[in-house]
């Protein structure tokens, strides 16, 4: 018998004999002696040694380069690899909730994230598994190549290096191979149009052109535009600024929890928390601040609409020539109390249009229980009609001191050129008509002893 083992130690090939009679016949264990005299001990495969002995023995030939034991192949190990936990690139678009089209305008161009949030992870490179040869001898494997997982600015790496997280609210990115970061003011180099699609941002955002109509924007931080905005739905918790118009349209909306600038507004629905200062002018539009509205540079003109101000309202001009424009000014009360009035105002109003209705049924149950015929579930329902109409009362105080107290308030409305007819001026809930043009610079205040609003030339 022979035994030859190839180059590479990974396979050993035996040579049988033919057998001269049935006694000279070698056997399995004298293979098995024979591997074990050669030093080969790893893989070593009975089966095919018995096949090729019993060929041996049936064609009374030699066989040949029979491969009689292998050696285990080494596994290369993984390589490390980082799994983020965001999306890197801006999408084609995203499948609507029906799930039947793709809404284009959902790209995920900004990837925001919160203080705190998982970034990325680093999966570790394995080391793999050794092999042996038929000798038995041990074969190292290829380990994984490794990679780095570096925290940028505003994250921060865990103890081990194998996870990155926010350490701020902002959106995330990816400054280099495996380095991620958190940036909390982002700048869009161009208009916020199909290419961005609608953006989310968790912290400020600069959009150097405009916002196209039909897009979204939303940021925790200061806004600034670059150009304008058409008809879109933009918000901030803090201050916006456009160099340009803000044109609304019946489904755009603009919101902001600080003061907001721009050259002027058009046809717009407009909320701020502080200000609204506006280079030109307003136009058509219903604007609300809990600040003041200031219109004083360039035409400094309010046409139109409604214009509604805690603190105040100042501008060249009211109205339009001819009160072609109905043009409601209204100041004194901020938005929170005006949305609480409304609610207390509705419930007071649904009462008053019920009156009569309550007033039989309760007049139904009370001369039912003076006769004793008073049924649990109606006596039930007689002390609920009772405590509903001392609330209704209760409101109607509310409402009443309210505007008592806002009435103090010294909110007022000051014109540095004109105030045409059919423009209406409210402050602290009393109203005042303009009947004929006011040519002249002054003020609407409110005359607290005779609770009407009363111009100041």
């Amino acid at each position: 018998m022979r035994v030859d083992v190839s180059k590479d130690c990974m396979e050993a090939r035996l040579t049988v004999p033919a057998a001269a009679g049935a006694e000279a016949a070698p056997e399995l264990a004298d293979v098995m002696r024979w591997l074990e005299a050669s030093k080969v001990v790893h893989g070593i495969c009975s089966d095919a040694i018995a096949t090729a002995l019993a060929q041996a023995r049936a064609l009374a030939e030699p066989v040949q380069d029979v491969v009689v034991a292998k050696g285990t192949v080494p596994e290369p190990g993984k390589d490390a690899r980082i799994e983020f936990y965001f999306g890197r690139g801006p999408l084609a678009g995203s499948i609507t909730k029906d799930g039947d089209r793709i809404d284009y305008h959902e790209r995920g161009f900004l990837q925001s994230v919160n203080k705190g949030d998982l970034l990325a992870r680093k999966i570790p490179a394995t080391p793999g598994e050794p092999g042996r040869d038929v000798y038995g001898r041990t074969i190292l494997p290829k380990p994984g190549k490794d990679v780095l997982l570096a925290a940028a600015t505003a994250a921060v790496l865990s103890e081990d290096g194998l996870e990155c997280r926010a350490a701020s609210d902002g959106a995330a990115v990816v400054i280099g191979p495996g380095k991620v970061g958190v940036i909390e003011k982002y700048t869009v180099p161009g208009d916020v149009d199909l290419h961005t699609g609608n953006l989310e941002m968790k912290g400020a955002l600069v959009i150097q052109g405009w916002v196209r109509a039909g897009f979204h924007v939303h940021a925790t931080g200061d806004l600034m535009i670059g150009g304008g905005v058409e008809p879109s739905v933009i918000k901030t918790d803090a201050n916006l600024a456009a160099e340009g118009a803000i044109v609304g349209g019946e489904q755009s909306r603009v919101a902001c929890g600080g003061s907001l600038a721009a050259q002027f507004i058009e046809n717009a629905h407009v909320y701020a928390g502080g200000d609204v200062e506006v280079r030109n002018g307003i136009l058509n539009s219903q604007v609300t601040a809990d600040g003041r509205v200031i219109a004083t540079q360039g035409k400094g003109y309010i046409i139109g609409g409604t214009v509604r101000a805690a603190k105040g309202v100042e501008a060249n001009e009211l109205g339009s020539r001819g009160g072609s424009s109905h043009t409601v000014v209204d100041v004194g009360v901020d938005s929170v109390t005006r949305a609480r009035l409304a609610r207390m105002e509705h419930d007071c109003e649904l009462y008053k249009r019920n009156r009569r209705k309550i007033a039989k049924t309760l007049a139904g149950l009370i001369e039912k229980a003076q006769a004793g015929k008073l049924l649990p579930p109606e006596r039930q329902a007689l002390a609920r009609w009772v405590r509903y109409r001392r609330e209704i009362e209760s409101t109607r105080q509310n409402i009443a001191e309210c505007w008592k107290r806002l009435a103090t308030a010294s909110a007022a409305v000051r014109v540095h050129k004109a105030v045409y007819e059919g423009a209406t001026i409210f402050i602290s809930g009393r109203r005042l008509d303009v009947r004929d043009d006011i040519l002249t610079p002054g003020e609407f205040v409110l005359d607290t002893e005779k609770e009407q609003v009363a111009f100041h030339p």
